[in-house]
């Protein structure tokens, strides 16, 4: 299994830290503006909670695997979207796997046209055509230099 470096996810305005316990009102407010009816999401993937200036304003749920790190479930609140913070946390993660030498993927839902666009301006590409969404990958190059 691959590891994240903890020097790769350098953002400057969010923090990405382990969720806790105590952090499962917020998990399920997030999954229900994310997914009605989703109430949680099964799985071994990492939990982190997105903070800014102190405050939770999001969550990730990333899956490292032996042959690519999958974003599982990424949310922001609705007052912290369209300031960057979704930007900041996913080229960190980018940074994360370019460290990893692994490709970074997220399945993308067609009824989320915001998130669409930011990860296709992130360089992700379409790589799998779903019914209800598209499977999008950002693949690691030689040199690269990450925003």
């Amino acid at each position: 299994m691959r590891t994240l470096p903890p020097a790769s996810l350098r953002m400057p305005n969010v923090t990405l830290r382990p969720a806790r316990t105590g952090d499962a009102a917020l998990f399920a407010r997030l999954y229900r503006l994310a997914r009605p009816g989703l109430s949680h999401l099964d799985g071994e993937a990492m939990q982190f909670v997105v903070e800014a200036a102190g405050s939770a304003i999001g969550a990730v749920m990333l899956d490292v695997g032996p042959s690519e790190m999958r974003v599982v479930f990424f949310v922001l609140l609705p007052e912290a979207r369209n300031q960057g913070y979704g930007a900041e946390v996913l080229t960190g993660l980018q940074q994360a796997a370019w460290h990893a030498r692994a490709p970074l993927a997220s399945v993308v839902e067609y009824d989320n046209p915001g998130a669409r666009r930011l990860y296709l301006r992130l360089g992700f590409q379409p790589a799998q055509r779903g019914v209800r969404a598209d499977k999008l990958v950002w693949m690691p190059t030689g040199d690269q230099t990450l925003n």
